[in-house]
């Protein structure tokens, strides 16, 4: 039926099919295999980013949390200070010595300015009151 040739011949084409259909499914496996290792170090590397993320986000809402801590005790240190009527109450120390002693500063009372009833209304200019 075959001749030894063609039995050779046909058994030379199987094996080399055999072993392309081999090849090709350990190439196959290699380039899934590769592909696994990429996904699974993008995806560590995705949770590394959110972690430090978090812990960013977290570190910012601590700091804000001191800040705000610090203002509210400033305020309270502030209504501490304050006295009845509202103003800051002065402690000893930084009291002047006049304030000291008990001695209290005069006010300065404002001059007010002397209007000229002349030129107010305007009868007359400033030389002719001079001569009058």
């Amino acid at each position: 039926m075959f001749s030894a040739f063609q039995l050779t011949l046909m058994a030379a084409v199987t094996v080399l099919l055999i072993t392309l259909v081999i090849a090709g499914i350990v190439t196959f496996c290699v380039l899934e295999k590769r592909k696994k290792k990429r996904k699974e170090e993008m995806r560590r590397n995705m949770e590394k980013e959110e972690e430090e993320r978090r812990r960013k986000r977290e570190q910012e809402e601590k700091e804000k949390a001191q800040k705000q801590k610090e203002r509210q005790k400033k305020k309270e240190e502030e209504e501490k200070k304050k006295g009845r009527n509202g103003t800051p109450s002065k402690s000893k120390s930084s009291k002047t010595k006049s304030e000291k002693s008990g001695h209290k500063k005069k006010k300065r009372k404002r001059r007010k300015r002397r209007i000229n009833p002349f030129e107010e209304e305007g009868l007359c200019d400033t030389q002719t009151i001079v001569t009058i």
